[in-house]
């Protein structure tokens, strides 16, 4: 079963045989044997707490989360303004049916079931919008609103058709397509079949046509339709239920509760990692380890383990991906991060001494 090597030599007349055990091997294989798997995860967002939790209460292996900053949570950051709560990342559950965050909650007793369709406040980009008289420079006709409206909706329900919105790339032009493409040559030819418009009316379905980009831009999160691939569009799934789903006294009581699930010292703080070899265990050049990954960290920490699952950003990937696998990736991960994209959401807090317009 294991690598000997065998000596003969004699002793008083009496032939000896030695068998020496490479004890490297034999140590890795009682490893694999007896011990339960040690995996580490790195980043201490939702993603990784979700993970290293379903690893700990399955009893079957040995977990650690390795998290960058002073606290969990990642995106989702609850903090204060003098008094009042605040969400700096993360605000609400988008989609409350089928949502496994929203069924934490109830779990946690920080929702209830019954505000499953609760309309919190819907501020759904996909209804038609609501223009009060004070907000327009121009009053527009309700009917040609809802005219251009129904263009605007059928043209985006139809991305909802993957197999569609690939055949028609094909058919096309036989290369990448956007959404803010088909959106255009789907309008334009709109506008074309509208022979009575006067100009001004085109201008003013132009213009309302625009309005209903810059709005779905909001909802989809990007800065640009343009952006965004024609093909893959429809992968993404709207929930039913309310889109606007707060947590009573903040996102982070999710997170925090999920950490609190964890074993004591489950989660290390202030553990940047710098490296992640995941061959370590191969390299000719290096102390055989029973392990096959070796994590560095900045802070001269390192860590063993037989599985690693990394839950870091897109933006930390796009920018460290390369000097933070040893080996590099394969190429299909390394294009996919490079593929994948994400757009600018910001926020503006402002604190009133007195409320008002309530």
């Amino acid at each position: 079963m294991f690598p000997v090597n065998t000596l003969r030599f004699r002793v008083d007349s009496v032939t000896c045989l030695v068998i020496v055990i490479d004890l490297t091997v034999y140590a890795r294989v009682m490893h694999a044997m007896s011990s339960k798997p040690k995996v580490v995860v790195i980043g201490a967002g939702i993603a990784g707490l979700s993970a290293a939790n379903k690893l700990y209460k399955s009893g079957q292996v040995d977990v650690c989360v390795l998290e960058a900053s002073e606290r969990v949570g990642g995106r989702i950051h609850t903090g204060k303004i003098g008094d009042n709560t605040v969400e700096f990342g993360a605000a609400w559950i988008h989609g409350t049916v089928g949502n496994p965050i929203f069924d934490l909650a109830c779990d946690l007793k920080f929702l209830l079931k019954s505000d499953l369709y609760k309309m919190w406040k819907n501020d759904d980009s996909r209804v038609k919008p609501q223009f009060a008289t004070s907000q327009l420079r121009q009053l527009i006709d309700d009917q040609l609103l809802t005219e251009v409206w129904d263009v605007f909706d059928n043209l985006i329900s139809e991305t909802d058709d993957i197999s569609k919105m690939r055949t028609f790339t094909e058919s096309v032009t036989g290369a990448k397509m956007s959404v803010g493409d088909y959106l255009c040559q789907g309008f334009q030819c709109y506008l074309d079949s509208c022979t009575s418009d006067t100009a001004a009316t085109k201008k003013l379905k132009v213009n309302l046509f625009s309005f209903l980009e810059e709005r779905e831009c909001n909802s989809s999160g990007c800065n640009s339709l343009h952006d965004l691939n024609l093909e893959d569009f429809g992968e993404y799934v709207d929930l039913d239920g309310s889109n606007f789903c707060p947590i009573p006294g903040g996102y982070d009581r999710i997170s925090k509760a999920l950490a609190a699930g964890l074993n004591r010292d489950c989660v290390h703080f202030e553990h940047e990692v710098t490296q992640i070899n995941w061959l370590a265990s191969s390299e000719s050049d290096a102390p055989k380890s029973r392990y096959p990954v070796k994590i560095i960290c900045g802070n001269g920490k390192t860590f063993d383990a037989d599985h690693v699952i990394v839950t870091v950003s897109l933006g930390i990937l796009k920018e460290q991906h390369m000097k933070l696998f040893s080996p590099s990736l394969p190429t299909d991960k390394i294009n996919a991060i490079q593929d994948l994209g994400f757009g600018y959401v910001g926020k503006i807090f402002l604190e009133f001494e007195k409320p008002f317009g309530l």
